[in-house]
């Protein structure tokens, strides 16, 4: 089976349009933010509700947190035991160091490889 031109060109005119309607999307949610903000300026953190008609409006206000491992290390020793449980260490890949140990059998027993999403991209040549 090819990829014919009619499937390319509707492919085009649909991620324009998917483009579009996330750019649209993007600044009304925003709004909705920005005024659910106006209406509970001390929140941080949670969600707050609010009824428009028959819709419910959900606004989930978070935060990102982050540790600094040196500062962590560098006070590690002197935390309790419920501090230290705060702390979650997930083992990670460093897919190009993994390419070089791959077909290590050890390695190979405790790593899971999956298919993910293919992307495509196009690029118009005038």
């Amino acid at each position: 089976m090819c990829i014919n031109s009619v499937t390319v060109e509707k492919w085009v005119e649909a991620q324009k349009a998917l483009e579009h309607a996330k750019r649209i999307e993007l600044e009304l949610r925003n709004k909705i933010i920005e005024d659910m903000k106006e209406r509970n300026p001390d929140i941080i953190e949670g969600t707050k509700h609010h009824t428009f008609g028959d819709i419910d409006i959900a606004v989930s206000f978070k935060t990102t947190k982050s540790v600094d491992q040196s500062a962590l290390d560098s006070v590690w020793d002197s935390l309790t035991d419920e501090e230290k449980e705060a702390f979650v260490f997930k083992p990670a890949l460093d897919a190009k160091k993994f390419k070089a140990v791959q077909d290590s059998a050890a390695v190979a027993s405790v790593v899971t490889i999956k298919p993910a999403q293919a992307s495509v991209k196009f690029k118009i040549v005038e």
